[in-house]
């Protein structure tokens, strides 16, 4: 009995992990992204925080697409960047890896914003870098 109450449990789990998964990915896809902000977080001697908002020469849009596809478009200090790049959620963990560049994060959404979050430490230094960019969900109706 107590085995059989444990497999059941375990496979309670399992869905529930395969449905969260599930539903992630189907609102990153549902849905287009707008850029909002971006906002930096150095630690060093002392903690810097930069935040960037979305203006004319700073804005970028992401589409996911199913089979992991992500179309970007990107306008950095005026200059103008698309492409596509491939994409891959499991639970939170977001990996997106365009050319040569692999992008470990963290996805989350809540209040239809799409949170990425990305940790980095400068090589040689102890500097930790936090980016967290954030995107509105912006309902594609075309579809």
């Amino acid at each position: 009995m107590k085995y059989k109450t444990k497999k059941h449990i375990v496979s309670f789990l399992i869905i529930i992990i395969e449905q969260t998964i599930c539903q992630n990915s189907i609102i990153i896809t549902t849905n287009y992204w707008l850029f909002e902000s971006m906002t930096t977080i150095t630690k060093a001697k002392r903690e810097e925080i930069l935040i960037l908002y979305q203006d004319k020469n700073n804005f970028e849009s992401l589409t996911f697409k199913k089979p992991n596809i992500l179309e970007y478009y990107v306008i950095n200090d005026g200059f103008e960047h698309t492409g596509l790049a491939k994409w891959s959620l499991n639970d939170k963990n977001l990996t997106i890896i365009s050319n040569k560049d692999t992008i470990e994060s963290i996805a989350k959404i809540e209040n239809n914003i799409l949170s990425i979050i990305t940790t980095n430490i400068e090589p040689g230094t102890n500097y930790d870098f936090t980016t967290i960019i954030k995107y509105k969900n912006h309902i594609n109706n075309s579809e």
